[in-house]
């Protein structure tokens, strides 16, 4: 006889259903349940509809599985922007309960969500505007989107760890030694001009970068956590976002790496990097690593002990400096 289930749209009186059941998941080993995470990405999200979320109740009342997607609903947003993402549909979360799996119940609320998202052209998983996952974290739920029809990268995105508390400021390239270049904090009054550096064509950044750092400094992110390289005449010339945990719990930030980081290191100091950018004309030779590291110091500074770096496949790259892959992921998608 097949379970009979009952579907609800969220309500705010469901979050401690949502959070019981993640935290006695699987999943809560490496991403653990925090109702303060979860009000910053769902319930405080501006873009956040309850029927974006359904949850998988049975007759006795106990939730046995939810599936939450997102839309891109900023009709003030940039025409770029509107254009890349306005006919993507995200599925930032599915779980089932662990001792209710396969009895169709992560089908029917993969189900749901297709018809929530019945009109776009392409459906991501994870990735998406305040993301809990940048994609599907390496384990079975790979194995169930892929018998869905969902294909995969081949290649890992990672997200990056690093002990601050035997780090030291690698040696400087010569660009940087010799005075061409210097690194600084961002200063209030900088923000537009941050922003314009970011918003340059040349330069080949995502869009999504100006867009997301617009909104965080609008919500009190400040520019002195952005680390900035600038050529002599004071020209900004790259850009290294940094965050520290006491910052992102108390402005409401959307950064869960640093959630993470706390639940699985509850001694260390948490701080995070990223985005990085850096002008196309001077790439090469040793400054967007440079970057990184002064970016890192900048934290190692404030007493953070414990780094990381979120969605990144250019792990290779901060090994350098002794990031290490931490979680790890595959961006996996459905084309409509």
């Amino acid at each position: 006889m097949q379970m009979r289930l009952i579907l609800k749209a969220y309500e705010p009186s469901h979050r401690d259903a949502v959070l019981k059941l993640w935290k006695n998941s699987v999943l809560n080993n490496l991403f653990s349940a925090d109702g303060h995470l979860w009000k910053i990405n769902v319930e405080n999200n501006a873009a956040f509809k309850p029927a974006d979320f359904w949850g998988a109740w049975n007759e006795q009342g106990i939730l046995l599985g939810f599936v939450l997607t997102r839309r891109f609903r900023d009709i003030t947003a940039p025409p770029v922007m509107v254009e890349r993402y306005g006919k993507t549909g995200w599925i930032s979360l599915l779980l089932v309960e662990e001792g209710s799996r396969k009895q169709g119940i992560g089908t029917t609320l993969l189900e749901k969500a297709h018809d929530a998202l019945s009109d776009v052209e392409l459906i991501r998983l994870g990735g998406d505007f305040s993301h809990f996952f940048p994609g599907v974290p390496e384990g079975e739920a790979l194995e169930f989107f892929s018998n869905k029809g969902c294909n995969f990268n081949k290649e890992l995105i990672n997200d990056l760890c690093l002990s601050l508390d035997n780090w030291r400021l690698p040696e400087q390239p010569t660009s940087i030694a010799g005075g061409d270049y210097f690194f600084t904090q961002g200063k209030a009054g900088e923000e537009e001009s941050i922003l314009d550096f970011i918003g340059l064509a040349s330069n080949g950044f995502s869009p999504r970068w100006h867009y997301d750092l617009e909104r965080l400094f609008k919500i009190g992110y400040s520019p002195e956590n952005i680390t900035l390289i600038k050529s002599r005449s004071g020209k900004i010339e790259g850009f290294l976002q940094t965050w520290q945990a006491k910052e992102v719990i108390e402005k409401g930030l959307s950064r869960p790496i640093i959630f993470w980081a706390m639940h699985e290191k509850p001694k260390e100091k948490h701080g995070s990097i990223g985005p990085l950018g850096i002008n196309s004309t001077i790439r090469g030779g040793g400054i967007g690593l440079a970057l990184v590291a002064a970016g890192t110091e900048h934290l190692r500074k404030t007493g953070v002990t414990f780094a990381t770096i979120d969605w990144t496949d250019l792990t290779a790259f901060y090994a350098k400096l002794g990031y290490q892959s931490w979680r790890s992921y595959k961006i996996g998608y459905k084309n409509l």
